[in-house]
């Protein structure tokens, strides 16, 4: 049987554009389609210590049941920081109000979604008590992440400061908020991973392997043709250079780009989702579509 790297799987992966080429293409390689697909639904195997980490409380996997995890969203979030210069819409969003996301919520209950991730941080103006204030009135279960998104909305000392002093911060705020991931964590569209960015990623990873919280990222796919195209493996290998395991770690982003094969074969089902994603010890690598 023939050892591939990951990079060469991927890019076994992409040349086909379904699971019909992908799957001759593994073939060609003497590879099992076991060894490339992801685990059934309902298969993982969870540590009985577990927990999800929500914002008013912890609480055990099985406590969803099976209900449906969203675990990218935005419920606290200021548009004016992350929009940058020259981009379209307006500069503010609506003012801080519950009333309109707990309608948005309880009718997402009543379809079936029991928790949802919200992928805000400090710098794109999260507020932690604004989730706290919804969650108290809501079914969902809402997850609070910490972390810091990109170059251009990074607070200005963190170009001073070491990647060990911003790790030192991470790990104070999640436990200090109770944070159930880092996340997202992402870099400048249309363009490469700043030397910035890449000593964040670094300090996200040393963060994770203190307090054990999984982390999802954000590629910059479809907003120019300066992303490279293996952005999502290098964010994984900046990763592994702190000692990180890339199972916990879920890479995400707009893969207009990136080609259908990140639809169609990397997409894990929702359940998976919701027992890997949020909190949890374990978490694949999956490949998600905004």
């Amino acid at each position: 049987m023939v050892e591939l790297s990951r990079r060469e799987v991927l890019a076994l992966l992409g040349a086909g554009a379904g699971f019909g080429l992908a799957s001759a293409a593994r073939r060609e390689a003497g590879l099992t389609a076991a060894a490339l697909q992801p685990a059934a639904a309902g298969k993982t195997a969870i540590p009985k210590d577990a927990v999800i980490r929500t914002v008013l409380k912890d609480i055990a996997p099985d406590t969803l049941g099976n209900a449906a995890t969203l675990f990218h969203e935005h419920l606290s979030f200021e548009w004016a920081r992350v929009r940058g210069p020259n981009a379209r819409g307006t500069l503010t969003g609506p003012a801080k109000d519950a009333a309109p996301v707990l309608e948005q919520l309880n009718a997402a209950f009543s379809e079936g979604v029991g928790c949802i991730v919200d992928a805000g941080t400090d710098d794109v103006g999260r507020d932690v008590g604004f989730l706290k204030q919804i969650a108290a009135q809501t079914r969902v279960h809402v997850v609070a992440c910490g972390g810091l998104y990109m170059q251009r909305t990074y607070p200005a000392d963190v170009a001073t400061k070491s990647e060990d002093q911003i790790a030192d911060d991470l790990v104070r705020e999640a436990r200090a908020r109770g944070y159930g991931a880092f996340g997202e964590i992402g870099e400048t569209p249309d363009a490469a991973m700043s030397p910035d960015e890449r000593k964040v990623f670094r300090a996200v990873g040393k963060a994770h392997l203190r307090t054990n919280l999984p982390v999802f990222t954000h590629n910059a796919y479809g907003t120019g043709p300066n992303v490279p195209k293996d952005a999502g493996l290098k964010q994984l290998d900046v990763f592994e250079s702190v000692g990180v395991n890339v199972n916990r770690i879920s890479v995400a982003g707009d893969f207009s780009v990136a080609g259908t094969w990140a639809r169609n074969t990397m997409l894990l089902p929702t359940q998976e989702l919701s027992r890997n994603s949020v909190g949890l010890p374990s978490c694949p690598i999956q490949y998600c579509c905004h």
